[in-house]
């Protein structure tokens, strides 16, 4: 075979310490300088051509000399003798044979419905073949595959990824077995089980209503659940954990104090008593607590009825009676005489607001 002579077409670039290189005017490509040429430069430098990357571009072996670099430089190439050239064809040829891969392959027993499959280095084995009829599989493939993403289908069948939540990641690591009348739960940061799914709960997820801020839901019935209003007022109610502490959340209050008390409902109203008793037989008594407003009524009554005789009768009466107290009348009354009386003891009640 005749010996091709150097191609010396257009102007050759080298950069000191790089394995790129550039050329001007050479149409490397259509010349058809392959890797296994070799640029010949004008200090005398054999570099030897890796690829051709394109018509006036290509890359060595090893990188450029410092002998060898500058720009503009005359463009020699020597190409390799096609004997030397198929010969390192047939070794690389030979080198892949030698795998064991295409031995693999021709010890196989092909079988309708089987397709041949790696199952280790120069070791192959058949396989049932797969159909896909509807594409599924090269619509998987065209995926780019993320992480935290799972695999949805849209109305034409395409498959999407769409994000799943490090709460979804927990319940699809859900324990417990699988069981009518069961809900899953999160029982700790990275784990589910499973508890009763009571029928009052069915009943709450079939909630009626629309949703809005300040509603609850109650049970309607044995299989419904509706909204109703939580107002303001009833939430303050909600983290009571004891009659007293709800009855002074909705405004209710008391006190005791030397045999007298008194208890303010809610809606203001308020009611007073004790007992007492004086030396005198007219004297003042103040309410443990004022009226805010008024006191609409007042009773006195004695402990006892009599004094010492079943003609002798002890009368009780009140006067005076404002928001901060009351004025206490005794008398002995028997036939046709009416006299004063002290230390008679008295229980009254005061009802105002």
């Amino acid at each position: 075979m005749a010996i091709r002579p150097d191609y010396t077409i257009g102007t050759l670039t080298l950069t000191s310490g790089s394995a790129n290189f550039t050329t001007s005017g050479s149409a490397l490509q259509t010349a058809a300088v392959q890797a296994g040429d070799a640029i010949i430069t004008r200090s005398g430098d054999i570099l030897i051509i890796a690829a051709i990357t394109g018509q006036n571009s290509g890359t060595l072996f090893l990188p450029c000399p410092a002998s060898a670099a500058g720009a503009g430089q005359p463009l020699r190439i020597r190409f390799q003798p096609d004997g030397s050239r198929y010969q390192g064809a047939v070794r690389n040829l030979i080198d892949l044979l030698s795998s064991g891969n295409v031995e693999a392959l021709a010890g196989l027993t092909g079988a309708a419905g089987k397709v041949p499959v790696f199952t280790g280095p120069g070791a192959m084995d058949l396989r049932d073949y797969i159909a896909d009829p509807n594409g599924s599989l090269g619509k998987l493939a065209a995926l780019t595959l993320a992480a935290n993403k799972f695999l949805t289908t849209d109305g034409s069948g395409n498959l999407t990824q769409s994000d799943i939540t490090a709460a979804a990641l927990v319940l699809l690591k859900l324990a417990g077995t699988a069981a009518a009348n069961k809900l899953p739960y999160f029982n700790a940061a990275t784990s589910a089980a499973l508890t009763d799914f009571t029928a009052a709960a069915r009943a709450l997820t079939n909630l009626s209503g629309t949703a809005a801020a300040n509603m609850l839901p109650y049970l309607t019935g044995a299989n419904g659940a509706d909204l109703t209003v939580l107002s303001a007022f009833a939430r303050t109610l909600l983290d009571d954990t004891s009659g007293a502490a709800m009855w002074a959340t909705m405004g209710g209050t008391s006190g005791f104090s030397g045999g007298t008390s008194w208890t303010k409902l809610p809606n203001g109203w308020i009611i007073q008593g004790g007992a007492t008793s004086n030396s005198a037989s007219d004297w003042r008594f103040a309410f443990p607590t004022t009226f805010p407003n008024t006191c609409m009524s007042v009773s006195a009554i004695n402990t006892y009825d009599y004094n010492g005789s079943n003609s002798v009768y002890i009368g009780i009466s009140t006067s005076n009676v404002n928001t901060e107290g009351f004025d206490i009348r005794c008398r002995n009354i028997s036939p046709g005489v009416v006299t004063n009386i002290g230390s008679v003891p008295v229980r009254w009640l005061a009802i105002g607001y």
